[in-house]
């Protein structure tokens, strides 16, 4: 049993990442990549976030900006995420409207980061953050449920970083540790309410089947002989008392976990003076290899093996796979992207400068979701991304307003990761970033930092499972959100 749910730990990252993809997309950066490193970069729409080195937060994107703190310091905060989702849409087969509000709940995101030098040139540093994550949640007898349920991702990431000045060259380096928690419920939606229309009507089903290419005509007439035998026929009466219990809110995939993975970091940065710089980071691609277990509340529906391989049959070719009580073993690769920002520093008077930057994420990498049973090599879970890089534009402005505070404001243009396969689970827009924030410096030592965004997601209009008659469902999805970010550093 203990072994069971390590695998489960594991395998469940895998689809919550596919599914969970969704509003962190929407809310924070492109696809499920969160941004959100830094209290005081949160106040200028994380621009120049490769170059300016404000306090210890530089470990989580640049770690190369260490050495631009002269003193030992703290950084702790947090950012609230206070998402307003809502999607409308209809399934097509029966013109059903399906739609659900305010379908990510509020979260809070905290940070702590801690760089120290070691000599005028080579500094430590370190820091644990979220780096991938969000929640969704809709309700249980949502009739689009077999699209999107209750999904879960958070990735913390523990970053362990070293810092070299030689001239005016700043170089970092640094390891990543990757802890991530899994979670996804999908329920039974309309589907409870098809499969007792198909059990009511099995050879009308199987016509359905083939009709749209899902089974071949041998295939169906192969089907359809079995279906009228004697004995099939008294097989099917407990089927159809057996289908009849199910309800829009029963289970369909229910997955809970988690993992460790490993990456790297690195960055550049150059100081043409002590006001103006550049900096370039990179952080690698995380390779995940999972292995874990998938189950639901799906049983066998008689006490025939004919009938019931033919009925596991037909819901495999629409994506339901029947457990029957058992935890089934699978496995699945997938890879969180690489990512690059580059970024500018520029210190314009001894009160206000100008921070700009441009970071691209390899989302390409992501092709699709494919689970598969180890024991048979049969497909579980698949699901075509075909993603496109992103791409993510900031320009923002800090003021010294005098000895005890300063202002910021910025402004981000992010591109979608989604080219044509945009779901419930994974809305994903471009969208545009508005944020303001200030610190506050009620003594040498210690700075009080705040931030707010407030994020505009463009509206999507898309058919998903499309070509599908029996899924297939349209949906009109917004989001607007607002990030609530406070924090502290105290310098030694």
């Amino acid at each position: 049993m203990k072994k069971a749910k390590n695998l489960l730990n594991v395998f469940q990252k895998t689809i919550i990442a596919g599914v969970v993809m969704s509003f962190s997309g929407v809310v924070s950066a492109a696809a499920f990549h969160l941004s959100e490193t830094s209290i005081s970069g949160l106040g200028r729409a994380f621009a120049g976030e490769a170059a300016t080195a404000e306090d210890a937060a530089v470990v989580a994107t640049n770690p190369a900006l260490m050495t631009q703190l002269s003193r030992a310091q703290i950084t702790a905060g947090g950012v609230l995420f206070a998402p307003n989702v809502d999607v409308d849409g209809r399934i097509l087969n029966g013109n059903i409207h399906v739609s659900d509000e305010n379908i990510a709940p509020p979260q809070f995101v905290p940070q702590i980061y801690g760089v120290m030098p070691i000599t005028d040139n080579f500094s430590i540093g370190g820091g644990i953050n979220l780096n991938y994550g969000m929640v969704t949640n809709y309700s249980h007898d949502f009739l689009a449920g077999y699209l999107g349920g209750r999904s879960r991702l958070a990735a913390i990431n523990t970053n362990l970083s070293v810092a070299y000045q030689y001239g005016n060259w700043s170089f970092g380096v640094g390891a990543d540790l990757i802890y991530t928690q899994a979670e996804i419920k999908r329920h039974m939606g309309y589907l409870a309410n098809f499969a007792k229309k198909a059990v009511a009507n099995p050879s009308g089903f199987v016509d359905h089947l083939k009709n749209s290419g899902k089974i071949t005509p041998a295939q169906a007439n192969g089907i359809k002989a079995m279906l009228h035998s004697p004995a099939i026929q008294n097989e099917l009466n407990t089927v159809r008392q057996n289908v009849n219990e199910l309800k829009p809110s029963s289970t369909l995939v229910k997955l809970k976990g988690d993992n460790i993975s490993v990456g790297a970091n690195a960055g550049i940065a150059y100081n043409f003076s002590a006001n103006h710089r550049i900096g370039l980071a990179y952080h690698s691609p995380i390779f995940i290899d999972f292995k874990g277990v998938f189950n639901n509340d799906l049983k066998a529906l008689t006490n025939n093996p004919a009938l019931n391989n033919a009925l596991s049959g037909l819901l495999g070719k629409k994506g339901i796979i029947v457990t029957n009580g058992k935890e089934l073993e699978g496995k699945m690769k997938l890879v969180l992207p690489e990512f690059v920002e580059l970024a500018g520093y520029n210190k314009i008077t001894d009160n206000f400068a100008l921070t700009y930057g441009a970071k691209w994420t390899k989302w390409s990498r992501f092709k699709s979701l494919h689970a598969i049973n180890i024991a048979d090599g049969s497909t579980l879970f698949n699901k075509a991304e075909n993603f496109k890089d992103s791409w993510r534009y900031a320009v923002g402005a800090i003021y010294d307003l005098n000895d005890k505070w300063t202002l910021r404001l910025g402004l981000a243009y992010e591109t979608s990761a989604i080219n044509d396969r945009a779901t419930i689970a994974i809305p994903d827009t471009d969208r545009m970033w508005y944020t303001l924030g200030a610190t506050y410096h009620p003594t040498d030592n210690l700075s009080l930092d705040f931030g707010y965004a407030y994020i505009v997601g463009k509206k999507t209009h898309f058919v998903e499972e499309k070509g599908d008659p029996i899924q297939a469902t349209e949906f009109d999805a917004r989001a607007r959100v607002s990030l609530y970010g406070v924090g502290a550093s105290y310098k030694f």
